[in-house]
């Protein structure tokens, strides 16, 4: 039997057949070989299986296992992704990303050199184009914001501890920040690495219609539900997290509603803005009732560019004052004009 590889990389698809090759590409020309690829194809209809079909037969050396399943969401194609992994580490991919050639190298170092349960990798957002949208610099990593970096891009996870804590992911909306926080409730050490060797693609998609996120929010689809999530990560985070610990956790919470308030807003006229926002605050009202007398949640913290130190804060002070539905009417009127990268 052949030595397990040090980082198993688990990829969600999902009718991402033509853009495969330069995914899987990215892999195949990493400096680092140590690795294995893990594609679960979530019930995809395009060409998925033969693009992998000619991958796999190219690249004979290259262990990679590929599964085709009913689409279930990629909450559920992770969960067997990571049941057939078999490295020290995890990373969960995008199907439609791409990694620079030091990528696995910068992270696993890291990870090695820190003797680190978690590896938080920063990474570019971009477009189709492969031209640099944003950047995400994640400098330093605290007992606080640990809860708030919530990407899984260019992250690694120590497999025996994510299995050991028994991390079965449920929400369809919200797959990484259920898998970091429930990984945290264990996870004795989180670094960061600030090199970007990792592209974060942005592109229009069936998941970013503005219109059927709507519907699937006010509708409470519980594929898209915040309150889903939220008694989900209560449940398990809840009674392994006690004092500061707990306030930390919830305090990503309310950075995470603040988030998903003003993401899923943007584009959309003041009433319909408005509806997300009362759906979303009647979940985390129902799981998180006292929310707003968390301590953190008008401080500021290690690691943010000056926007997002200033987001949770100025959104926390504006609920408290009842000023939150004036600032919605006019973040929405600035945002129908000119979408924000998210």
């Amino acid at each position: 039997m052949g030595k397990s590889p040090t980082v198993s990389i688990i990829i969600s698809s999902y009718n991402y057949g033509h853009l495969l090759d330069k995914t899987i590409g990215s892999i195949l020309a990493q400096a680092y070989r140590d690795y294995e690829i893990i594609l679960i194809d979530d019930g995809s209809t395009d060409d998925t299986d033969t693009v992998m079909e000619r991958i796999r037969s190219d690249n004979p050396d290259v262990l990679i296992t590929y599964q085709q399943i009913p689409n279930g969401g990629v909450a559920n194609a992770q969960n067997i992704g990571v049941q057939k992994a078999s490295g020290r580490y995890l990373m969960f991919m995008d199907a439609d990303d791409w990694m620079d050639p030091d990528c696995l190298q910068t992270l696993v170092d890291k990870a090695l050199e820190e003797d680190a349960d978690r590896v938080i990798g920063s990474f570019r957002f971009a477009d189709d184009d492969g031209k640099e949208l944003k950047k995400e610099i994640i400098t330093k990593v605290d007992d606080v914001s640990m809860w708030c970096y919530t990407y899984c891009h260019a992250c690694l996870f120590r497999a025996d501890l994510y299995r050991s804590s028994d991390i079965i992911l449920e929400s369809h909306m919200a797959a990484d920040i259920e898998k970091v926080f429930k990984f945290n409730c264990s996870a004795r050490k989180v670094v960061s690495v600030e090199e970007m060797t990792y592209n974060y693609r942005i592109h229009v998609s069936e998941t970013r219609d503005g219109n059927a996120l709507y519907q699937r929010i006010v509708s409470r689809n519980p594929r898209y539900s915040l309150g889903s999530y939220m008694s989900s990560l209560k449940g398990y985070c809840g009674p392994r997290l006690h004092g500061e610990q707990y306030e930390a956790f919830e305090y990503g919470i309310i950075r995470t509603y603040y988030g998903k308030v003003l993401l899923s807003t943007q584009g959309h006229p003041y009433k319909e803005a408005l509806d997300i926002y009362d759906t979303y605050r009647s979940d985390i009202l129902e799981f998180f009732p006292d929310y707003l007398k968390n301590r953190l949640i008008l401080g500021t913290f290690i690691g943010f560019s000056l926007s997002r130190k200033m987001a949770v804060p100025a959104c926390g002070l504006m609920e408290k004052l009842h000023l939150f539905r004036l600032f919605l009417r006019i973040y929405t009127s600035i945002t129908r004009r000119r979408r924000i990268v998210d």
